[in-house]
């Protein structure tokens, strides 16, 4: 997580190098980003199934699996809030603040 989380937030800056060069490096930041983020869901599901008491188990899953949908609905409201008023850049931080 914080390898991902360090990727979404030099996003911005990547993206800014000279010529092509941040366009391909961008992609790559979101290949890596989405291999750093790969991982996560079967490791907490395997997790919760040995660390969760038995009886928070499905509400430990379930919050786990609504978090990705719930923020990104957050996100989309807030990001087109956040873009308007001060440019695209700033999504990237505060939605690693918030989520």
């Amino acid at each position: 997580m914080l390898i991902s989380s360090v990727i979404s937030l030099s996003f911005p800056f990547i993206v800014n190098l000279e010529g092509s060069f941040g366009y391909w490096l961008g992609f790559v930041a979101r290949v890596a980003l989405g291999m750093t983020h790969s991982p996560t869901f079967p490791a907490l599901q395997g997790a919760w199934t040995t660390w969760a008491p038995i009886h928070e188990k499905s509400r430990l899953v379930n919050a786990h699996f609504v978090g990705v949908p719930v923020g990104s609905v957050m996100m989309s409201i807030l990001g087109g809030r956040i873009g308007s008023a001060v440019g695209w850049r700033p999504i990237f931080w505060t939605g690693n603040l918030i989520i």
